[in-house]
């Protein structure tokens, strides 16, 4: 696991950190990935936190209008118009690419247990008024926007200093699977590309090397774990990372609700070549693939 200080590194002289919203100051985190990847439900259980508000997806629209997009404006003003739209955005919204609100994500269409424990909480508010750690999870949209240009993931760290990134980690097989079989696949192989299950694994795994990678530059700004990792740690770790409180009941209540459901049985053949391009993938991070199993 890897468990990243939360220090801050020392901005440029155009950075804020500050990003006030009806005067609460909010600061962004974002989950990178492949889709499929327990992003969602990921997602899901930081939204069970009083200081947590959850955006899914909703990419493609918000970063349409040029005046809130800040991977292509790396500005403080148009990061703040960002959050503000966001925020608003992940009050309401619908499932699917549109996105909006994590409450209508499949991760909580499909527990019964985190629409329990949210509702328990917050009711039908699905817009926390003082939250201050705003989570976005449009993974691999936002990943290739990142990976496209080399040096955009360094602005907006020099830029944001507040900003930060997370990305879970499935078992590379399952998530390969999962991509194939729900269409998922697109966004890392791209429109109209018929891929094969190695080939599906094989650029799930890039995109776990990529994010790997930028964490060992920034080791304040990524915090990484795998699916089999010690729960009750992790999410200890993760609110820690994410400046927010450890609340012992959120910290149990997170570690039941990080259920995964579906679970793929393999061929002997496909979970060797899985294990064979993970060590050969992840060779520099091996701790990683030993806590994957392989």
């Amino acid at each position: 696991m890897c468990l990243s200080s939360a220090g801050r590194r020392n901005s440029s002289r155009h950075s804020r950190k500050a990003h006030e919203i009806e005067g609460v100051s909010v600061r962004l985190a974002i989950i990178l990935g492949p889709y499929r990847n327990l992003s969602t439900l990921s997602a899901a259980i930081l939204s069970l936190h009083p200081d947590c508000q959850v955006l899914n997806h909703a990419a493609h629209r918000l970063l349409a209008d040029s005046s809130i997009n800040f991977f292509t404006n790396v500005e403080a003003e148009t990061f703040d118009r960002f959050l503000q739209a966001a925020r608003e955005a992940s009050g309401s919204g619908q499932r699917g690419g549109f996105g909006g609100s994590i409450l209508h994500s499949h991760a909580y269409a499909n527990s019964p247990l985190l629409k329990s424990l949210y509702y328990r909480r917050y009711g039908d508010q699905a817009l926390k008024p003082h939250a201050a750690c705003l989570v976005w999870k449009d993974s691999m949209r936002i990943q290739r926007r990142l990976m496209w240009d080399d040096i955009l993931f360094d602005r907006l760290c020099t830029t944001f200093p507040d900003l930060r990134f997370l990305m879970p980690i499935r078992n590379p097989l399952d998530c390969a699977v999962s991509n194939v079989s729900t269409g998922a696949i697109e966004y890392l192989a791209g429109k109209g590309n018929d891929v094969s299950l190695e080939r599906a694994i094989e650029l799930g795994l890039v995109a776990y090397d990529w994010v790997r990678n930028k964490r060992d530059n920034r080791p304040d700004r990524i915090f990484v774990f795998t699916q089999y990792d010690e729960r009750p740690t992790v999410f200890g770790a993760l609110a820690d990372f994410l400046h927010l409180t450890r609340y012992e009941d959120w910290i149990h209540d997170t570690t039941e609700a990080f259920r995964i459901t579906r679970e793929y049985q393999h061929s002997a053949k496909a979970v060797d070549y899985t294990r064979s391009a993970t060590r050969a993938r992840l060779k520099h991070w091996p701790d990683t693939v030993r806590r994957l199993g392989y």
